[in-house]
């Protein structure tokens, strides 16, 4: 279920059905105890919310509930950015006794937080990360006159202030214009001998490093296929669904089979693998649905998969566990129809056990061997299957 919108002031509303009316609106409260929210939040296209004030609150259902802390600094947060589930920043400040504002940065989602990275002469009002290593702090205190613009491209650690404006600045969007470059309107006002707005506009480069796909491959082993796929670069990968259907089924069949996170953003080599263990003889399309963490995506080439889980050769497994106690498993196969029969022995050689006694159609199987009332010791398995017979030793220990 996911939510439609979000309000946090006070405390925290939610709705699902667009909220054109105030009664579509319902208040979710983490902990009333420890204060209220300020409207500074992050939603996540995954559930994961994120929302400051006196205290700091994270939503992974999609604001259906709520934990919450006291804030990452001992005053107060004034705006929260987490660009992916790992790398976060938070600001905040103080107008009393003195003022002074601050910018703290996580790369655990929240777990642990830094120290400041950030101290200005004014309370922290916005900030906001593009991806894991570009952001923008922006405050003020519109009584005094005081506020700037910071910018960062090394995720925070170190800050440049942009520019001075004496006004409080408190709100910030922006919009791609080309495939390098964005611009970013920064708003703010000031109160200091009447009220009145600015607007701040900059075009700045911010080249957006695609998911670049290198490789995308699949095998074929035993009773499982395994993907391998490697990336060169990306940015905001949020991770990759992994998608199949069968050859010549309906068009828009694809099941999801599975997820593996991404890495963020990186320009370095990485690798990734699946293993799809939910398969039977057939011919497979495989895809990747490569996801950022704004909700984008797209899909890999599609790789075709011909698997054949018919035994080749009549087998007998080692049992596994071995030793076991008092339960083991024993698996075999049979290329072809057979007349099969699967018994135990002690050690000398008296038969205490059949397990399978059957004519059976071509296939691997397991079956159970349940040890109870036994003694340790070494125990035979012994597989007849046409002209096929197979021994192996097993080792009960109590």
């Amino acid at each position: 279920m996911a939510v439609g919108g979000v309000i946090s002031a006070g405390k925290v509303f939610i709705t699902i059905n667009g909220g054109a009316n105030a009664e579509d609106w319902a208040p979710y409260v983490a902990d009333p105890t420890q204060g209220w929210f300020e409207g500074n939040f992050t939603m996540r296209p995954d559930g994961n919310y994120y929302i400051t004030g006196i205290s700091f609150c994270r939503s992974t259902d999609y604001g259906l509930t709520w934990t919450s802390s006291p804030s990452v600094d001992s005053v107060f947060d004034g705006g929260v950015s987490f660009p992916d589930n790992l790398h976060g920043w938070t600001g905040g400040g103080s107008i009393s006794p003195t003022v002074e504002g601050w910018v703290h940065r996580t790369t655990n989602g929240g777990t642990t937080w830094s120290g400041r990275v950030l101290s200005t002469p004014y309370p922290i009002r916005v900030v906001y990360f593009f991806n894991s290593l570009i952001g923008i702090a922006q405050g003020g205190h519109g009584n005094n006159a005081v506020g700037g613009i910071w910018e960062s491209t090394d995720g925070g650690l170190t800050w440049t202030e942009a520019i001075n404006t004496n006004l409080e600045m408190n709100s910030i969007d922006w919009q791609p214009v080309s495939p390098d470059s964005i611009d970013i309107w920064c708003v703010g006002f000031s109160s200091d001998g009447g009220w009145h707005s600015v607007v701040y506009k900059k075009r700045t480069g911010f080249s957006v490093i695609p998911v670049e796909l290198s490789s995308f491959t699949a095998s074929v082993a035993e009773n499982f296929v395994t993907l391998n796929w490697q990336t060169k670069t990306k940015t905001n990968n949020y991770g990759f669904e992994i998608e199949r259907q069968l050859v010549n089924s309906l068009p828009g069949s694809w099941d999801k089979i599975g997820f593996v996170p991404g890495y963020g953003t990186t320009t370095e080599e990485k690798n990734y693998s699946f293993k799809d263990e939910k398969i039977s003889t057939g011919k497979y399309l495989y895809r990747l649905k490569q996801i950022d963490f704004d909700g984008a995506f797209n899909y890999s080439n599609e790789i075709e998969v011909d698997v054949d889980l018919s035994p080749k050769e009549f087998s007998l497994k080692q049992n596994y566990p071995n030793p076991f106690n008092p339960v083991t498993k024993i698996k075999y196969s049979i290329p072809a129809k057979a007349f099969v029969t699967l018994n135990v022995y002690n050690a000398i050689g008296e038969k205490i056990a059949e397990l399978v006694n059957n004519e059976m159609n071509a296939g691997n199987y397991e079956i159970s061997f349940d040890g109870t009332g036994l003694s340790s010791g070494i125990y035979y398995y012994k597989i007849t299957a046409g002209n096929f017979s197979e021994v192996k030793k097993m080792m009960l220990v109590k």
